[in-house]
């Protein structure tokens, strides 16, 4: 995309989100991309510090635009957390361990629904929001559970998530990248 932007005389921002580890041709080929962007954007200093240890861009391109989230959105309220728990028909007193994602590979839901397996039960419960190419590998594993599947809520896409956090105890990220 970054040389076609260069021809349409477009500008191209690249957003960097992790080390992307990569086989050396293929990075001299997102070197090369690079040079047609107009700014390369690392999520954080670190991310940036592993692009200027890679090489990634030119040091003038380079800019770092931390990822950032309004907390403010998400403060603890009793009211919240049981109507968010009445809306999924979660118990008021469960531990529930939520994720929200993309259902990808990367993302690894898969992995937390056979890492929760021996937990789960009536009084602790998952939450998996989102939707992707994975959902069938999760819905596998999920049926897999032997008689556990009735604690593991699968909700697919949502436009509501910052509601259904409150009806978190614990955010879990099973990203492999």
């Amino acid at each position: 995309g970054a040389p076609a932007s260069f021809f349409a005389r477009a500008r191209c921002v690249h957003t960097k989100h992790g080390a992307n580890a990569m086989p050396e041709r293929r990075r001299r080929l997102a070197r090369t991309a690079a040079r047609f962007c107009a700014a390369y954007v690392a999520v954080s200093e670190t991310t940036a510090a592993q692009a200027r240890r890679d090489r990634d861009v030119a040091g003038a391109k380079l800019l770092t635009i931390e990822n950032g989230i309004d907390l403010s959105r998400f403060a603890p309220s009793d009211a919240a957390r049981a109507a968010a728990r009445a809306a999924l028909a979660l118990p008021p007193h469960a531990f529930v361990v939520g994720t929200v994602g993309r259902l990808v590979r990367e993302k690894n839901q898969a992995a937390l629904v056979r890492a929760m397996a021996p937990l789960l039960s009536s009084t602790v419960r998952l939450v998996v929001v989102g939707d992707g190419e994975e959902r069938a590998a999760i819905e596998r594993a999920v049926a897999a559970l032997e008689g556990k599947a009735a604690f593991v809520s699968l909700l697919g896409a949502r436009g509501d998530t910052p509601r259904l956090y409150a009806a978190f105890d614990v955010f879990a990220l099973s990203s492999d990248s």
